[in-house]
């Protein structure tokens, strides 16, 4: 039996792997979305969704499956709703609370 403790970590690190796969190349420190999301909150919060703190995981998932702005819809066939559960907890939980990629 898996603990609790363990499932959430293997979520967090499932999420990781979904970001890296899906989110990283307009979310990256150069990225488009970067840029453009630095402009719009003029330093305000952090522009890299990885260092975000007041992100919550239903507007994660909402962002994700409606696309807001520049950001396409991705539809269950490219991330599926386990997937984007992943993600969705990965970005809500405080940074330095997850595990550290190895």
């Amino acid at each position: 039996m898996i603990s609790t403790a363990s499932a959430a970590t293997a979520q967090l690190t499932d999420g990781s792997k979904v970001y890296a796969r899906w989110c990283v190349e307009c979310h990256n420190a150069r990225g488009f979305a970067t840029v453009k999301l630095r402009e719009r909150y003029q330093d305000s919060e952090p522009a890299i969704l990885t260092e975000r703190k007041d992100l919550n995981a239903d507007l994660v998932k909402y962002v994700v499956r409606n696309g807001i702005s520049f950001m396409p819809s991705f539809r269950k066939t490219e991330i599926t709703d386990r997937e984007l559960a992943a993600l969705s907890n990965y970005l809500a939980t405080d940074p330095a609370k997850r595990p550290k990629a190895k």
